[in-house]
């Protein structure tokens, strides 16, 4: 039997994100199952264009954030570690400006009803918060709410801080009133309290494998290619070490770095331009395809277990050897095996037919028969 389906997200195509790759992974999907759905998110004529020959979804705008433009004071240093003080402060004691977003969510709810499935989804976590807000003042719009978590919130591991105590009264709120909270792997539970874990359903990152396509073409055979594409941070997905290692060796490779913060690694690429090569995001197909003609791909550990990099995935669905190395703690003999084309120690990904979207899409829809 279709289904109507409300989703709400702050990001969509053609955003690119790991939450933007979930929701428009399952708006797809569901549509192509013949569903009905209604978009609560941020979209952009680029997006409604994709749609245009889509008859069953439904567009309703969400208000958020605009990203603002970083404006570095040059002249007046004093005035420039004053606004980090300030901005870390809000950040921290107040998750300023996500907190917005919880206003803004509640608000866009209105007049959504009769839905057969909600599935909001985080991070920000303040999208849970609005819909909670939302079904408490007012109605549930829909039979079922599944609040889907890429990363847990009060409990994260990779925080630069401790989330304040304050906001576990809005973590357990939502969580109390959600049918059931989704979360990508099992190491994810640990993530949130206890007396939750009865709710919480694994269900992972999914991709439609059909729309892959995976480069052939032959590469220079005396040197070693290898990408990382995901975040940086420098206390812990930071590849400097890596680097000066493989300056250390004198070998002939190439190191391509997707990412959007090249602040502290800078001077690598200036100095080695030929083989250091630090370029912005592409769209996620094209990385794939670019990436799939390389040697390996490179994964930076995370702090602890409950997060997993929905990247891992895409290094399987395209079959590359994956270097999972921890920064600080750089495992050379490891390293040196992946530079020999030795790859039997590479990161395994299990069972690959679980991250299949339409896996994903129907372990949701069971969601509704176990609880009715």
């Amino acid at each position: 039997m279709k289904k109507k389906i409300l989703i709400v997200s702050a990001s969509f195509y053609p955003t690119n994100s790991p939450r933007s790759f979930r929701t428009t992974e399952l708006v797809k999907e569901f549509l192509k199952q013949g569903h009905k759905v209604t978009l609560l998110s941020v979209y952009t004529d680029e997006t409604l264009n994709y749609f245009k020959n889509e008859p069953n979804i439904t567009f309703k705008p969400l208000k958020s954030e605009k990203q603002k433009k970083k404006v570095t004071v040059k002249k007046n240093k004093l005035l420039l570690l004053l606004n980090l003080i300030i901005n870390r402060v809000k950040e921290q004691f107040f998750y300023y400006p996500q907190i917005k977003q919880l206003d803004y969510t509640y608000q866009s709810l209105k007049g959504l009803k009769g839905f057969d499935l909600m599935i909001s989804i985080a991070a920000p976590h303040t999208i849970h918060w609005g819909v909670n807000k939302f079904i408490k003042k007012h109605h549930k719009p829909a039979k079922l709410w599944v609040a889907d978590c890429g990363d847990p919130f009060m409990f994260a591991e990779n925080l630069q801080y401790k989330r304040p105590f304050y906001f576990a009264y809005l973590e357990k709120a939502f969580c109390r009133t959600a049918d059931f909270i989704t979360v990508p792997s099992e190491k994810s539970i640990s993530g949130y309290y206890n007396e939750f874990h009865d709710k919480i359903k694994v269900i992972p990152q999914g991709f439609n494998f059909d729309e892959i396509e995976v480069d052939q073409t032959e590469k220079k055979a005396d040197e070693v290619q290898f990408a990382y594409a995901g975040r940086l941070n420098p206390k812990r997905r930071n590849p400097a070490e890596l680097i000066d290692y493989l300056i250390e060796k004198n070998i002939n490779f190439k190191f391509y770095i997707f990412s959007e913060n090249f602040s502290f690694i800078n001077g690598y690429q200036k100095k080695y331009p030929n083989k250091i090569i630090l370029q912005n995001y592409i769209e996620r197909k094209k990385l794939l395809k670019f990436l799939s003609s390389l040697d390996f791909v490179v994964n930076f550990k995370n702090k602890g277990d409950n997060q997993v990099p929905s990247k891992l995935i895409d290094y399987a669905i395209i079959n590359k050897p994956i270097l999972d190395i921890k920064y600080g703690n750089l495992d050379k003999g490891l390293v040196d095996e992946f530079l020999n084309a030795d790859y039997k120690n590479s990161y395994k990904v299990d069972n690959l037919e679980q991250y299949k979207i339409e896996n994903v899409c129907d372990n949701f829809l069971n969601l509704i028969n176990i609880k009715s």
